[in-house]
């Protein structure tokens, strides 16, 4: 596959045959089966399908913090796992947001120091780091909760912190795992609604997984995965 073919008419993100194989005992679960699929930039995809099917190990592996037993992954017309471990971490940590049903915020951080923290790991001069993170969090309605930390925080302020966390570094694409699984639906409709402002405003291409048949149709470009295949094929959005 040629960059150059990565890179046309838009497309942001590619996968070529991935497939998954973990070893359970003296046997081998294969998860994934040969998945293809393209996102294109600026556009949300939605993964949707049965508990089991394998769309968190998918999103893991296009998202680069699982690396296929094989296949490529492509982003920005780079190979990611091509590259040892610390330069994909370091890839990962600039290009790439994410968002999960558990917010993993660090406990002993307050909201805005685990807002920065991303930009830390990339160098990020202190006082722009403080001053994006600040911003961002008012962005998200937390003006009042800078200094506060996760306990302190009910579960839909700490989603909004690890949503500014997933787009401090200016990523080019997000990737959201279940991210109203642990929400009311009051929480859970705010943060859809952040989340689809995100995109519509600053163009962030976002790929998320759920299992929840309303937010798929809110969001639309569904693929649908099952036994470790996409129906239909390869799917182009």
């Amino acid at each position: 596959m040629k960059e150059e073919e990565i890179s046309a008419n838009g497309v942001l993100l590619k996968g070529i045959n991935i497939r998954r194989v973990f070893k359970t005992g003296k046997e081998n679960l294969e998860v994934l089966k040969g998945i293809d699929i393209t996102i294109k930039k600026g556009m949300i995809h939605t993964i949707v399908g049965p508990s089991g099917a394998g769309k968190s190990t998918l999103l893991h592996i296009l998202g680069g913090l699982d690396r296929p037993t094989e296949g490529k992954v492509f982003l920005d017309n780079s190979s990611l796992y091509d590259f040892p471990d610390r330069e994909l971490a370091r890839i990962r940590n600039k290009k790439i947001g994410f968002i999960f049903q558990f917010h993993y915020l660090l406990p002993e951080f307050t909201a805005l120091e685990n807002v920065r923290m991303p930009s830390i790991i990339d160098g990020t001069n202190a006082r722009k780091g403080y001053e994006i993170a600040k911003e961002l969090l008012v962005k998200v309605g937390l003006s009042d909760r800078f200094n506060h930390k996760p306990s302190e925080l009910s579960g839909g302020e700490k989603q909004r912190v690890a949503v500014a966390r997933a787009i401090v570094n200016n990523p080019s694409i997000i990737f959201a795992d279940e991210p109203t699984g642990n929400l009311d639906s009051k929480n859970s409709d705010m943060l859809l609604s952040m989340l689809l402002e995100l995109n519509r405003k600053e163009g962030i291409t976002l790929v998320v997984v759920t299992h929840n048949v309303d937010i798929a149709g809110k969001f639309g470009n569904i693929i649908t995965l099952d036994d470790g295949r996409i129906l239909g094929g390869e799917n182009v959005m």
